[in-house]
């Protein structure tokens, strides 16, 4: 028994911003639930990885967490 689906269709993401849990804006990049929510939306350079993660980040520049 496979322990994987396999799909016939277009399934999956074709680019970061089409995952329900991460986004790219400017030069910023932030995977997980709630990571960097709360963005100025401006190019901050910041690498956030986790839940919540950089998610009290409203400004700071060229943070990774």
């Amino acid at each position: 028994m496979p322990l994987y689906a396999e799909s016939s269709g277009d399934a999956g993401a074709k680019k970061i911003d089409d995952l329900t849990d991460a986004i790219t804006i400017g030069n910023n990049l932030y995977l997980g639930l709630d990571a960097g929510i709360n963005d100025d939306n401006t190019n901050n350079q910041n690498v956030a990885i986790g839940r919540a993660a950089l998610m009290m980040n409203t400004s700071g520049l060229w943070n990774t967490a």
